[in-house]
């Protein structure tokens, strides 16, 4: 059972880490799109 909550832990941490790269890159894409949008 320990096993198994630590490596739902594991993975949850993972995909938050994930998510926030992607959060990032996706705002950097966004901010890029609108540069290109104004010129």
């Amino acid at each position: 059972m320990r096993i198994e909550n630590s490596a739902l832990i594991f993975i949850f941490r993972c995909e938050r880490q994930s998510m926030a790269v992607y959060m990032k890159l996706e705002t950097r894409n966004l901010k890029l799109i609108m540069f290109h949008a104004l010129l």
